[in-house]
């Protein structure tokens, strides 16, 4: 998938969760992110800062997926057993997920401009 659709999800997905005032958990969340982070890495496979993005702890998920390899850091849902992660962390994770990608895309179009320039 291109960077551009996965900005442009998690674009949507950071609005609706700044609208949320109060902590809510989000256990539907986490497969999500977990598969746009996925997606970011198979596009730049090379990326240091998405290598060491943590994949979110998913207990919500219906579906049985293959888990994609966690960053070097643990999740952070991976608190008590059962507690599923926040609103805030999500749309922490998803942010940093944005910039990111937005960066990237920032490096690629210098890059194409000092080469074909």
């Amino acid at each position: 998938m291109k960077d551009e659709y996965l900005i442009r999800m998690i674009a949507e997905t950071c609005k609706t969760l700044s609208e949320i005032h109060w902590p809510t958990e989000c256990r539907y969340l986490p497969g999500s992110y977990n598969a746009l982070l996925q997606a970011a890495r198979t596009n730049h496979p090379d990326d240091p800062f998405l290598k060491a993005l943590p994949a979110a702890k998913d207990e919500g998920s219906r579906s049985k997926t293959t888990p994609i390899p966690p960053g070097p850091f643990p999740p952070p849902a991976a608190k008590d057993e059962g507690e599923a992660v926040t609103t805030a962390e999500m749309n922490i994770l998803f942010a940093q997920l944005r910039i990111a990608l937005e960066a990237l895309q920032d490096s690629n179009t210098a890059l194409v401009a000092t080469t074909h320039g």
